[in-house]
């Protein structure tokens, strides 16, 4: 019997991996798709849910058979009794590392690797695109099963906590330095429950305290500016005639 294994993560399957599958079904008696225990690395499903996904998936076939495994991929296909490994190759790149593993696996125990050209219809798709897409809300239809692309809604999609303050009040921006009527450049501070303001009444000056404290605040030369706190009056603009205290 010409058995082959076909490895992957398989975190989540895509319609690229049915492909491959699918095709090497129909070139050997029997197809095990071999999941990778790594437990070194964090997936988005556990082992079990992906084959749970891929069983479902593959239901079809009746030569394809999952199972799990960890380890050499090689002492896996000897204890499947398996001789040949099916690869899908995307890219150049793709085939640059495989390889390396198909030469690899062929000095450690004699098993042969069948690369297998990708669809071009899935030769951009991988699990780890497939996942950022549906992370932020994208389409995955036309790339994963219809259970695939449940179980990544149902994984992805979290409720968030409802906001306390839906319209926080922003932070003051900062104004640039004025000048105050003697052309000394004054920082501008924030206005506050202790703020006196000052307006200017026909050419004059209003003064209004509170708790004390004096700022001044000027039109002139139709420019608003603040000068610095002073109990009373502003020490640039002493003795106008036009001053008046409320």
């Amino acid at each position: 019997m010409r058995r082959a294994v076909c490895p992957g993560s398989f975190d989540p399957v895509t319609n690229g991996h049915l492909d491959i599958v699918g095709r090497a079904s129909r070139l050997f008696d029997e197809v095990i798709v071999g999941v990778l225990v790594n437990q070194s690395k964090s997936g988005l499903f556990t082992v079990e849910e992906r084959i749970e996904m891929l069983r479902e998936v593959t239901a079809s076939y009746d030569n394809v058979r999952v199972e799990s495994f960890r380890g050499l991929l090689v002492d896996f296909c000897r204890a499947q009794r398996a001789t040949v490994l099916v690869k899908g190759i995307r890219a150049v790149s793709d085939f640059d590392y495989e390889l390396q593993m198909a030469q690899m696996n062929m000095g450690l125990a004699g098993i042969e690797t069948l690369f297998m050209p990708t669809n071009p219809l899935y030769s951009f798709l991988s699990s780890s695109l497939v996942k950022d897409v549906a992370k932020w809300g994208g389409d995955v239809t036309p790339h994963v099963p219809d259970v695939v692309r449940d179980a990544l809604k149902q994984r992805l999609t979290t409720p968030h906590p409802p906001n306390p303050h839906p319209h926080p009040t922003p932070p003051p921006t900062p104004s640039p330095p004025r000048s105050c009527s003697s052309g000394r450049l004054l920082p501008r501070p924030a206005p506050s429950a202790e703020s006196i303001t000052a307006r200017s009444a026909g050419g004059g000056w209003r003064v209004r305290r509170r708790a004390g404290v004096g700022v001044w605040d000027g039109w002139g030369a139709g420019r608003h500016y603040w000068v610095k706190r002073e109990p009373g009056r502003c020490p640039h603009d002493v003795g106008r005639p036009d001053e008046r205290q409320e």
